[in-house]
């Protein structure tokens, strides 16, 4: 759905306008929403103390640091997204773009997840990180749609090299702690670092004006992956 979404998204907005657009994609979470109602989920209640959050914070302060890496996110998913349509104008176009781009992301995933089950999952993650921070230093000199192609489909892959690892790190971390404690902490240091990022963005932008400035930015927080 990833994959034809964008493609499938920039058609409506040519034929009915942006408002189908909000309409249709309001349909479509209602639709996949309507499943869980008759899902069947067995779990043991547990008590939980964000102190056992706390002391995880305490005891492994480099990887928790790390996941402030995910302030990229707001950047990728936000701003990326405007400067695309800056470079390219037209809805079918840019939804082209996107799907060609995804397709090609989810093709590697497959193979990056195959080729993490038999490696080094920190390896990967390193390598990974230091091809995801050179994709936002190529964003730099984009002028062009083609550039932007090739851009986003190498930031969609370097993307997978990321997060693949650093999710099976994350529950196999989890499971060898505390899973409810480490979760938490997981999430609320992702919650903190979309939060930095768009703080430091406001500033950044409101100082500059530059898109060049905030990827630069989004390169900075991606060097966090390197401490996970």
């Amino acid at each position: 759905m990833q994959i034809v979404g964008p493609m499938v998204g920039g058609f409506i907005s040519i034929m009915f306008g942006i408002n189908a657009i909000f309409i249709f994609a309001s349909v479509i979470y209602l639709c996949s929403a309507i499943p869980l109602f008759w899902s069947q989920e067995i779990f043991v209640p547990k008590t939980y103390k964000f102190h056992d959050t706390w002391e995880l914070y305490k005891t492994y302060p480099m990887r928790f640091a790390g996941y402030l890496a995910f302030g990229e996110e707001l950047i990728v998913l936000t701003v990326w997204p405007i400067f695309i349509y800056l470079v390219v104008r037209n809805y079918q176009d840019l939804g082209s773009l996107v799907t060609v781009a995804t397709l090609v992301a989810t093709a590697m995933a497959l193979y990056i997840g195959i080729y993490t089950d038999g490696h080094s999952k920190r390896t990967v993650l390193r390598i990974g990180t230091f091809f995801y921070v050179l994709s936002w230093l190529a964003r730099l000199p984009v002028i062009s749609p083609f550039g932007a192609f090739i851009t986003d489909a190498l930031s969609r892959t370097s993307k997978s090299l990321v997060f693949i690892p650093t999710s099976t790190l994350t529950y196999e971390r989890a499971e060898s702690t505390h899973i409810m404690p480490y979760i938490v902490g997981f999430e609320q240091a992702l919650a903190m670092g979309k939060f930095l990022a768009c703080v430091i963005g406001i500033i950044v932008f409101a100082s500059t004006g530059s898109f060049v400035a905030l990827f630069i930015v989004a390169a900075i927080f991606s060097l966090f992956y390197f401490l996970l």
